[in-house]
């Protein structure tokens, strides 16, 4: 009953957020003083990246014009909001019911019940670090409010059109960040995600979850598909988490990485599961040290192939042989159109 009330209030929530966010947007003025000041201030910091030696690899009168062209667009065309979010609304209970199953953690589903508030959706009209949309965890008297902020650019695709596609798989992956955004025990949460293989594990494996619930509602939506190569990297970060996960259920606690994610327990404490996971099944301590090794620098996309036949030849070389079928079924989830 606990959980059956918490899925309702859930929906209820977030479909509020979602009225609120058409509300936002329809009446959103790029002429306002508060957007000229945004306008200023990403331009000022942009500035100064510079005058430090830092060279941003976005340019922030090109983010301004493209989200200010944007809201124009969405305010040209209330029907593509309008339809899209009546779908997610209509969609909630199978959302809400894939990303905790999928997840299958006693953990994460008593952290949800007890903890973890619906998530709070925020629109903010610019972004200057290239996100779509960010998913951040405030306290709240002893519980985790998520917050989910979106920006003009989670409604487009590459060619910087609207794109209704991109936005559900957007909204859903956030939406599966914040079904891990608090922790299980009231402590205080410890969501320093560890060094760039965690950023690569937790944006996988909230990748994967919403590969798996967008394929789900294509059979209520033909034209919904996983997307391809729309977001640097996060096509090679889902192969790299379904490798380590299937590594992690060797573990006497298949769980652990969910309850990382949780912030249940540390990073220092989910590698050495890992660790303990990769010696389980008897492979060479270079799986380890591959991991340990890992960087990400400027080229993301790079980085993390390079990681990903790492792991796979140094899978190889242990005996653990993953068929071409296995690694073609997670990319040919990946369909955009």
């Amino acid at each position: 009953p606990e959980f059956a009330k918490l899925a309702e209030n859930y929906k209820k929530a977030v479909s509020a957020g979602l009225d609120k966010l058409e509300t936002d947007i329809t009446i959103y003025d790029v002429r306002s003083q508060a957007d000229h000041e945004q306008d200023h201030s990403l331009i000022v910091a942009e500035q100064q990246e510079y005058e430090n030696g830092n060279y941003p690899q976005t340019n922030a009168a090109a983010v301004i014009d493209l989200d200010h062209k944007l809201i124009a667009e969405l305010q040209s065309n209330p029907e593509f909001l309008k339809n899209n979010n009546k779908f997610l609304k209509n969609n909630l209970d199978d959302i809400f019911w894939s990303l905790v199953l999928l997840n299958d953690s006693k953990e994460l589903r008593d952290a949800t019940a007890k903890f973890i508030l619906p998530p709070k959706l925020v629109f903010s009209p610019h972004n200057g670090q290239g996100f779509r949309a960010t998913t951040i965890s405030k306290s709240v008297i002893g519980r985790w409010l998520p917050e989910v902020t979106v920006f003009p650019t989670v409604f487009a695709g590459l060619d910087n059109q609207l794109n209704a596609n991109t936005y559900v798989n957007t909204f859903i992956h956030e939406l599966g960040h914040s079904a891990v955004a608090g922790s299980g025990d009231k402590k205080t949460m410890d969501r320093k995600m560890g060094d760039d293989f965690g950023a690569v594990l937790d944006e996988g494996r909230v990748q994967s979850l919403t590969y798996k619930t967008i394929r789900y509602l294509n059979r209520k939506n033909s034209t919904l598909k996983p997307v391809f190569e729309e977001f640097e990297g996060s096509d090679q970060y889902l192969v790299i988490a379904e490798i380590v996960e299937s590594i992690a259920r060797t573990s006497s606690n298949p769980d652990f990485i969910v309850e990382w994610q949780l912030g249940a327990i540390d990073y220092k404490t989910m590698l050495e599961n890992i660790r303990g996971s990769i010696r389980n099944l008897g492979l060479s301590n270079e799986v380890y040290k591959k991991i340990m090794d890992f960087r990400l620098g400027d080229k993301k996309t790079d980085a993390s192939i390079s990681l990903l036949n790492q792991l796979l030849v140094e899978l190889r070389l242990g005996g653990v042989n993953l068929s071409d079928d296995f690694v073609r079924s997670i990319l040919k989830r990946n369909v955009r159109h």
